[in-house]
């Protein structure tokens, strides 16, 4: 298995004959070695088969094996407790849970990664943290929520201030087309909706509609007026480079005449 791996096979490989993973496979025949190997090349032992079970599950209904089963036992708490306690906010906790093995990217039930979970806490502490360690910034739930959708919709301002100077992006729409922008102005979060209109936030009528804090309307309003009045006048400026450009050619006509 080592050398598979160290050749490029692709340890988070899924079967499709029974929705397993390779670990699921090495439990099967426990093996400390290979469950190992895999473990360190990032397989998920928080995984299902389609029969509903973890890898843990495979090796304890297999027997035998005692080494591999604690393995995966370890590997599938410490994936627990990352998400647990992102959700709380636990800062220490997300990084005992990552020094254990936890993997970071992985996805819950909800499509939830460590991050989404963190953003939705309102923990900048434990976002840093992650972010830091390599998280991805623009991750989406289920819901198409980012990081920066959960925490403008908290009305998390420090943590979604975290996001925007990491990177996120203030365009990303989740699956009903919303924006961080529309979270935090539904949510009647000023400061988040000074924030995200700073950073460049696509802004139009509706968003401002939505809005029922008089402090979010009103930045709401001057931004769609402001976004209005400049593109009247790059329309103005079109308009006046194509009659520039039609008595240009009148006149290279006329001169062939």
């Amino acid at each position: 298995m080592g050398v598979l791996l160290a050749a490029g096979a692709d340890a988070t490989a899924v079967s499709s004959a029974d929705g397993g993973t390779l670990l699921h496979s090495a439990a099967a025949a426990p093996d400390e070695g290979t469950v190992s190997a895999l473990l360190s090349a990032g397989c998920d032992a928080s995984l299902r088969n389609r029969a509903g079970q973890l890898p843990a599950e495979v090796a304890s209904a297999e027997g035998g094996g005692d080494a591999a089963r604690a393995l995966l036992l370890a590997a599938q708490r410490a994936q627990e407790a990352l998400e647990a306690c992102a959700r709380g906010g636990d800062c220490a906790g997300v990084r005992a849970a990552l020094a254990a093995g936890a993997l970071m990217h992985h996805r819950g039930a909800q499509g939830d990664t460590a991050l989404t979970l963190a953003a939705k806490a309102g923990s900048e502490d434990t976002l840093k943290v992650l972010i830091q360690a390599g998280a991805l910034i623009g991750a989406a739930d289920a819901l198409g929520l980012t990081a920066l959708h959960c925490a403008a919709g908290r009305g998390a301002n420090a943590a979604l201030t975290l996001l925007l100077q990491s990177g996120a992006d203030v365009s990303a729409l989740d699956t009903a087309s919303n924006t961080a922008l529309r979270h935090a102005a539904v949510g009647g979060h000023s400061a988040c909706v000074n924030a995200l209109l700073n950073a460049g936030s696509p802004v139009d009528r509706a968003t401002y509609s939505a809005a029922k804090d008089p402090t979010c309307r009103y930045m709401l309003l001057e931004a769609v007026e402001t976004q209005l009045d400049g593109q009247a006048r790059c329309d103005a400026e079109k308009a006046v480079e194509a009659i520039k450009a039609a008595k240009v050619n009148e006149k290279m006509a006329s001169s062939w005449c």
